[in-house]
């Protein structure tokens, strides 16, 4: 029965339920796979409702059986012997993707230093006002 839900996956969602079993956001996937992180969230949704799973994660990692990217053992041996049960190891799926180069890149808000700015001179300018006032 998933098999015959996983291979009515689009590549799409594919794509983006290995990237969630990589423990990535939609905000994430999105400008890896050249999305909105709207069309992401949608994407998953959809593989999540065709594949009858009720978590991304969990639908994620039906995929990540059906490609035989996980052993299927039920508890994984971490380092110096701890006992760690599937949904608490991390797999890597494919290789990590090149970030983009910051070229491409859309602008950032603005960062800590910036803000910190902003808000300094707003409260300079409601100490003015204020003063100004009485």
């Amino acid at each position: 029965m998933d098999a015959d839900r996983l291979a009515r996956l689009t590549e799409q969602q594919r794509a983006c339920l290995r990237f969630v079993f990589a423990h990535m956001s939609p905000a994430q996937i999105a400008p890896i796979l050249d999305i909105s992180p709207d069309l992401a969230e949608r994407e998953i949704r959809a593989a999540m409702r065709t594949l009858g799973s009720g978590s991304r994660r969990a639908a994620a990692r039906l995929l990540a059986e059906h490609e035989g990217a996980v052993a299927r053992p039920s508890v994984m041996t971490g380092m110096a012997g701890m006992a760690l049960n599937e949904d608490q190891a991390s797999f890597d799926v494919s290789p990590a993707p090149e970030p983009p180069s910051p070229a491409a890149a859309p602008p950032t808000r603005a960062g800590g230093l910036a803000r910190l700015t902003w808000i300094a001179l707003a409260a300079i300018a409601a100490a003015l006002a204020y003063a100004a006032l009485h």
